[in-house]
């Protein structure tokens, strides 16, 4: 259970987590202190805006720079944090109600928006690495879920509709599942899809087949 702990984690309702695509499962041994140093930096993180954090979501970039930042979304607060390996905390993007962030291969971050009220309808927006902001896709009740495939699609889960929704770099849109209500997500290195509802973690092969892979094992009343 210990790579499923760590792509899945302890996971806050308020907060995601990303710094690229290459899962902790899968990073070179140049970055083992960099993983360390971030560990650090969640709990400084933990505790200037007062919430538990997801240690599964974090993710480092797959580029040959060894010293990579780290990026939280708040959705009590509407901004996306950026944080250096030393910890220095600047906001990235603001403006948005973050549950589950993203980057591409390009280094764009997307974020999945969940709405409020009469106010904004949730949305994925796309944020470039210069910080512009636009809104990538529309038409969501509750994403919760963000992951990229090998070959730069985008899926979506719908915690609301229990539909995955898989769109291309040119935003066309299809429903790649149904049935499960996602609240987090990762690709292995063959392709296949886990998809965590918070009890059980589903497994989807490209083409859709879907298996259980592992219940999600509970403990102090946190998520792993």
């Amino acid at each position: 259970m210990r790579f499923i702990s760590k792509l899945f984690g302890v996971r806050a309702p308020s907060f995601g987590f990303a710094s690229t695509v290459q899962p902790l499962t899968q990073k070179t041994h140049e970055n083992e202190t960099y993983e360390t140093k971030f560990k650090a930096i969640i709990l400084a993180v933990c505790h200037s805006l007062g919430a538990l954090v997801c240690v599964g979501k974090i993710f480092l970039l797959a580029s040959s720079a060894q010293a990579q930042n780290l990026f939280a979304g708040s959705s009590s607060s509407g901004n996306v944090y950026e944080f250096t390996p030393g910890g220095a905390q600047s906001i990235f993007a603001s403006g948005l109600t973050p549950t589950a962030l993203a980057f591409n291969s390009a280094g764009d971050l997307f974020v999945a928006n969940k709405g409020i009220g009469n106010g904004p309808s949730p949305s994925i927006s796309e944020i470039t690495p210069s910080g512009t902001q636009t809104t990538f896709a529309t038409g969501f009740t509750d994403p919760k879920g963000l992951a990229f495939d090998i070959v730069g699609d985008l899926f979506v889960a719908d915690n609301a509709t229990g539909n995955i929704y898989e769109f291309t770099p040119g935003g066309v849109r299809s429903t790649f599942a149904s049935g499960v209500y996602g609240n987090g997500m990762a690709f292995d290195s063959a392709g296949n899809l886990y998809v965590s509802d918070g009890s059980t973690i589903y497994k989807y092969t490209p083409g859709g087949a879907q298996s259980t892979f592992a219940p999600v094992v509970r403990r102090y009343g946190t998520r792993l």
